[in-house]
């Protein structure tokens, strides 16, 4: 009786952490997706409705890797993360040939199609791994 108990007391103290956790509508990847020199690869996605959308990135190249993440919305395009740059610097690190970056884009304020592309800006091939995870944000 006393475990039965403490889980109910356990499930209660979390639920209000679990009410408060924005709902994650879904994930959008690029596996390993080789961009030769100066091409870029993009991601289609919908949203369906305001949110924000989280990345994670990791890009390889024998070479300098220099590159652009771009969020567009129609005409309008913003740029997310540029490497190099001074905001890579805060949100990405390097290792053996791989630099790692994670962060958000610019908020998208309702249900919109954005095209997410990954530019190589530089000599070499690159290879990215890309995944974006959207949340919903609730209105007040």
């Amino acid at each position: 009786m006393n475990t039965l108990r403490a889980a109910l007391v356990t499930v209660a103290a979390s639920a209000p952490l679990l009410l408060a956790t924005p709902a994650v509508a879904f994930t959008a990847r690029l596996n390993g997706q080789v961009i030769p020199p100066k091409r870029a690869a993009t991601l289609t996605v919908t949203t369906p409705a305001a949110g924000q959308f989280a990345y994670w990135l990791r890009a390889s190249s024998d070479g300098q890797k220099r590159l652009r993440l771009v969020q567009r919305r129609g005409t309008s395009a913003f740029t997310v993360l540029r490497v190099p740059g001074s905001l890579a610097g805060e949100v990405c690190e390097g290792a053996a040939g791989s630099l790692y970056c994670t962060g958000f884009t610019a908020p998208a304020p309702r249900r919109a199609t954005y095209r997410i592309r990954v530019f190589n800006d530089a000599s070499r091939p690159l290879t990215v791994t890309l995944r974006l995870t959207f949340t919903r944000v609730r209105g007040d």
